[in-house]
């Protein structure tokens, strides 16, 4: 029997690091969204510090819940992903730390996609060139680079038989854009670089 209401499990506890001051953080990953259309997945940390009163009111009911002993809330906010949709006040980003992703060096990226797709070490770095050189179509108006995850899905495609080519315009270019100016251009790379 299916749940309406997907729930949020807890994946991987990472433990603590410590600060430059000797302060705990607790780092992991948050978790999945279970019985949604897709996964989520979040690194967490959780300064020392937080909110300690245990309680959280709820204006619109006039509740007050006080958190059981042992009771803990983590919570992650990633302000790039629907920004206009999920907008925090100010003083609640506040209470978040601040920690900048990007993608792998092209070195270590190049390793991550012939490991998880089997591609031979030449294919995996054509494949990263390549995903760099897109990278750079965000000033011309490509809303989103691809990714790792997509160029391991490349990658697999090609170990299975698919030509380089062709698995790059039809699992790299397509998920893309549809913008036709786009798509030449990353048409123009792929034959460049493949």
């Amino acid at each position: 029997m299916n749940d309406p209401q997907p729930s949020v499990q807890a994946v991987r506890p990472e433990g603590e690091v410590l600060t430059r001051q000797q302060l705990p953080y607790f780092i992991g990953i948050s978790g999945r969204t279970v019985g949604a259309s897709g996964l989520s997945m979040h690194l967490v940390v959780i300064p020392p510090g937080t909110d300690d009163r245990r309680i959280l009111p709820i204006e619109k009911t006039g509740e007050l819940l006080t958190a059981a002993p042992g009771f803990q809330l983590v919570v992650s906010y990633n302000p790039g992903y629907q920004h206009a949709l999920k907008d925090l006040k100010p003083s609640t980003r506040q209470r978040f730390v601040a920690l900048e992703f990007d993608f792998p060096s092209p070195a270590r990226e190049a390793e991550i996609v012939e490991h998880e797709s089997g591609v031979s070490r030449a294919t995996a770095r054509a494949l990263t060139d390549l995903a760099v050189q897109i990278r750079r179509l965000r000033d011309q108006g490509l809303a989103e680079g691809p990714g790792t995850r997509l160029l391991v899905s490349v990658g697999r495609l090609i170990a299975r038989g698919i030509s380089p080519r062709g698995a790059c315009r039809t699992a790299l270019a397509a998920p893309l854009t549809d913008d036709p100016d786009l798509l030449a251009a990353i048409d123009d790379l792929v034959t460049q670089t493949i």
